[in-house]
């Protein structure tokens, strides 16, 4: 179907079910039905207006290239695709290591357990299969062993650095509820050594190649930077309606990207900036009376309105999106690519300066010039003055 959007962009979505099964959706409910069917096949397409004239058209096409292929040739395309990506690193920390998922990538021995592309982020799927044992470190020095722990993810997060128990324990946890909302349910009362804190290396793992899944997900060359939220919300409106906040949560999005061998990953970053850039011209002149560069301060969204919005303590940063054009130069020091430092970089981080020349006001002798006023606490000393 298409919806107008009431005065907004327009969206399209359509599904489809094979194999003789009907499929009925309760969207107000949120609840599907599936009928005639010992299992079943949906396949789900979506689109708005903000790229396709009529989303719901496009909806259509894709289902119908989707449909004529088999179930396990889709997974399998999808599964080469991420796994082209997240498999170029692997990582091992001396300890107990976790098994990866079916469809996984990771290689044993602490590889943190890959998550095949089909699963392992939000909603309440499980990260990794659980440890049958958690090594612990008595204070006094020295290793000891917590035995026979199953622990699921959630439960294994809240516990690090918590008492070793001299017991089994029963986690009575449903598993992680999101990326970042993994706080499992207590366990069960057991007797617990109270120099003994447990560490879980096969965990840590773990969460580094979590934190790549999130990128790979979310941000591919053709796609629109990956947002607060991601690709992930469980509703129409994603919190803090899945936009851009430049005071560093999009910095930290990007953090491992070329470090973690993901740079494919930052290609959207450039045209976004630009397009940043571009409305932030018009941000200067309105807000600040500056005919020179661009500013945009702690929050934006796709339609790119660079003023202050909202609680001033953290939308007045009127460097935050020089702050955020900063990724653009550690894309060159990575890479050494001249041409995307001058096509991308260089013109986004010359309008922010110039922008600067003309903010910033005369200081103390010692501090030469800062920037005044800027409330936010987020941006480094370079930026902050």
């Amino acid at each position: 179907g298409e919806d107008s959007g009431e005065g907004g962009f327009s969206y399209g979505d359509a599904s489809r079910s094979a194999g003789g099964a009907t499929l009925s959706l309760d969207v107000e409910g949120r609840a599907a039905t599936v009928a005639q069917a010992s299992q079943a096949v949906v396949l789900i397409a979506a689109a708005t207006s903000y790229r396709h004239a009529k989303p719901a058209d496009v909806c259509r096409q894709r289902l119908q290239a989707a449909s004529a292929r088999h179930y396990e040739d889709l997974r399998a395309r999808h599964v080469a695709d991420y796994q082209r990506l997240y498999r170029r690193v692997s990582l091992e920390l001396n300890g107990p290591s976790t098994a990866p998922m079916e469809g996984g990538s990771g290689s044993g021995g602490g590889t943190g357990g890959g998550t095949g592309g089909s699963s392992g982020g939000g909603g309440g799927a499980r990260v990794g299969v659980p440890i049958t044992d958690v090594t612990g470190t008595a204070e006094g020095g020295g290793d000891l062993t917590c035995p026979a722990m199953a622990w699921e993810t959630a439960l294994r997060i809240s516990r690090v650095g918590q008492q070793c128990t001299d017991e089994p324990v029963s986690s009575g946890a449903e598993g992680a509820a999101g990326a970042g909302a993994a706080v499992a349910s207590k366990p069960a009362e057991t007797t617990a050594s109270p120099s003994k804190r447990l560490h879980d290396p096969a965990l840590i793992a773990q969460w580094f190649q979590f934190g790549r899944y999130l990128l790979i997900s979310s941000s591919r060359p053709g796609s629109q930077p990956a947002n607060l939220q991601g690709i992930w919300a469980d509703g129409p409106r994603a919190p803090w309606n899945g936009d851009y906040h430049l005071n560093i949560n999009l910095q930290m999005c990007y953090w491992g990207a070329f470090s973690t061998n993901l740079a494919e990953t930052t290609d959207p970053l450039g045209p976004w900036m630009a397009k940043l850039a571009e409305a932030g011209a018009a941000t200067a002149k309105e807000y600040y009376d500056i005919d020179k560069g661009w500013v945009a301060h702690g929050f934006v969204d796709l339609w790119m309105d660079g003023a202050p919005h909202g609680d001033t303590q953290w939308s007045l940063c009127p460097t935050c999106g020089a702050w955020a054009a900063l990724s653009l130069h550690e894309q060159y020091l990575y890479t050494r690519d001249l041409g995307a430092l001058a096509r991308d970089a260089l013109p986004v981080l010359r309008g922010a300066v110039l922008f600067f020349e003309e903010y910033l006001v005369e200081a103390t002798p010692e501090l030469m010039q800062h920037v005044a006023p800027v409330l936010h606490r987020s941006p480094p000393p370079l930026l902050s003055g």
